[in-house]
């Protein structure tokens, strides 16, 4: 049984803001869309950061939700922080 991994995707329908502004902020976001996609995690955050400061209040929550989906999870991070000072305890249990 294979297991089959299919990305999240998100789709951008926004209607307010000034014309200019919101057509270069959109661009932004669909970019970074791309840029998420494709796996090229480093210009989605550099693209979502720009998109945060953004004026449209609804172009950065969606620029925060995509930030927030490639952010490191503390749980993870403390499981792995617990795993590997458990193992320096029995190495430095067997080996002195």
């Amino acid at each position: 049984m294979k297991a089959v991994y299919a990305a999240p995707t998100m789709t951008v329908t926004t209607t307010s803001g000034s014309a200019a502004t919101s057509s270069r902020e959109h661009e932004l976001l669909r970019s970074a869309e791309r840029a998420y996609k494709a796996g090229d995690v480093a210009r989605m955050r550099k693209l979502c950061t720009q998109l945060i400061a953004s004026v449209d209040r609804e172009l950065a929550a969606r620029a925060g939700v995509m930030m927030a989906r490639v952010t490191v999870d503390p749980l993870a991070f403390g499981v792995l922080a617990a795993a590997l000072v458990l193992f320096g305890v029995i190495v430095h249990a067997y080996m002195f």
